[in-house]
């Protein structure tokens, strides 16, 4: 692994990187970094993570990139990029993440996305300069779970294919310039996020009574008016029937993989992914099979206990949940998308006898609240050193409200939830997140 993110490096990425034929992780976000992006990276063939977000990079994306047979994450957002998405993507990829948002890309989406079956975290292309209609091809992405097209130059109806992405629970095609009905599955989901499909003037959104369906505009104060609200309402009806079919068979799945033990252990071991450094075991030999002298936080949402890999002794934190009192599938999904220097990063999660596991990196200057209240002697910070902090966790604020997909708005910011290094850099503690 190379990790040089948030360095403020400056020049250009050298195309010798491409020797590096054993490299599996590369990591030059939040840096200064211009030029194109070497074609010579696809020599890079075991790479699986490929982070160049948040530089000044230009030119176009090369092909070599995008057919990575490794790659499962890459990430270009928020760079100076241009020309069209590559169509060179292969069946036999594993990449579950693509972030291209906040470029300069125009052209059409490629067909070739619905080549990879493990795409099944996020496509972000949002805030680009893409045009046309959207692939029908899409809707072979039914792992997907959330979808950022917005501020685009989209256009035409939804594709009725759209309605096979079965695993969507968030989506975002705002400020394009969509036209038609809003396909019914996309229906339900706008009930929960309704800004998300805002900004199409010629979209038919679903309760809303100002924007009727085309077809019915000219009709309203007619027969045909009623015949609209008819129809509209059968529509209506048919998305609250499929809601309740999808809650039904949820809970049977949760049933049956809860009271089936072999199920369970399958999905178990499906879901697991900590560091590589680190083992299950390790947690539970490293915290004394989670003794109390190992806490270093409680909460409602679970207790954090202080751990370390017994290969690297490296430390951790590691927050247990309760899996039948927390959303767990849902935290983790967004945790695992957020990437911020003032947020504290999630580096893997464990599901154990009914108990949730999260391993978070380990702050040991604890929070700000024992800082300024706990410590013994009082510890004296200098107003530099309160401002470098206050204005790291409005960073923080900023990416989770405005940056991070889908946006997050914390609603407990307390000291207690600051977290601190050993040399007083930030973080913000969001265990605990409320969207």
């Amino acid at each position: 692994m190379l990790d040089f993110s948030g360095n403020m490096l400056s020049g250009s990425i050298p195309s010798k990187l491409g020797n590096l034929r054993n490299l599996q992780i590369l990591r030059l976000t939040s840096n200064r970094l211009t030029g194109s992006i070497p074609s010579e990276l696809g020599n890079c063939t075991k790479i699986i993570k490929l982070d160049l977000g948040k530089n000044n990079l230009s030119g176009r994306i090369p092909p070599e990139i995008t057919s990575l047979p490794k790659l499962q994450s890459l990430f270009l957002q928020e760079n100076k990029l241009s020309g069209a998405i590559p169509d060179s993507f292969l069946s036999i990829q594993s990449l579950f993440e693509l972030q291209l948002g906040s470029n300069m890309l125009d052209g059409t989406v490629p067909c070739s996305l619905s080549n990879l079956h493990h795409f099944s975290s996020v496509l972000n292309i949002s805030h680009n300069r893409i045009s046309g209609k959207i692939p029908g091809c899409l809707g072979n992405l039914d792992k997907l779970q959330i979808l950022d097209i917005s501020s685009n130059n989209f256009s035409d109806e939804l594709p009725t294919e759209v309605n096979n992405m079965i695993s969507l629970y968030f989506v975002n095609i705002s400020f394009n310039h969509f036209s038609g009905k809003l396909p019914a599955t996309w229906a339900i989901l706008m009930a929960s996020y309704p800004g998300s499909f805002m900004g199409n003037s010629e979209l038919c959104l679903l309760g809303n009574e100002a924007r009727y369906c085309g077809e019915f505009k000219e009709q309203r104060h007619t027969r045909g008016g009623v015949l609209a609200g008819v129809l509209i309402g059968g529509v209506i009806s048919v998305a609250l029937i499929c809601a309740l079919i999808y809650i039904l068979v949820v809970r049977s799945l949760h049933k049956k993989y809860f009271n089936d033990p072999s199920l369970l252990q399958e999905s178990q071991s499906r879901t697991e992914e900590l560091p590589d450094d680190m083992k299950f075991e390790d947690i539970m030999r490293a915290t004394e099979d989670l003794s109390d002298k190992y806490v270093i936080g409680r909460g409602k949402h679970g207790t954090v206990y202080r751990t370390e890999s017994t290969n690297s002794g490296k430390h951790w934190a590691v927050k247990k949940v309760n899996l039948s009192e927390t959303n767990y599938c849902a935290e983790m999904r967004t945790l695992s998308l957020i990437r911020h220097r003032n947020v504290v990063r999630m580096a893997g999660y464990s599901i154990r006898d009914g108990n949730g596991f999260i391993v978070t990196e380990y702050m040991p200057g604890g929070t700000l609240f024992d800082i300024l209240h706990r410590c013994e002697p009082r510890m004296a910070l200098d107003w530099k050193t309160r401002f470098r902090i206050a204005f790291g966790i409005a960073q923080g604020l900023s990416y989770l409200h405005h940056d991070c997909v889908p946006q997050i708005i914390h609603r407990d910011v307390k000291s207690d939830n600051i977290l601190l290094d050993s040399e007083f850099d930030q973080r913000l503690e969001i265990l605990g997140w409320q969207s």
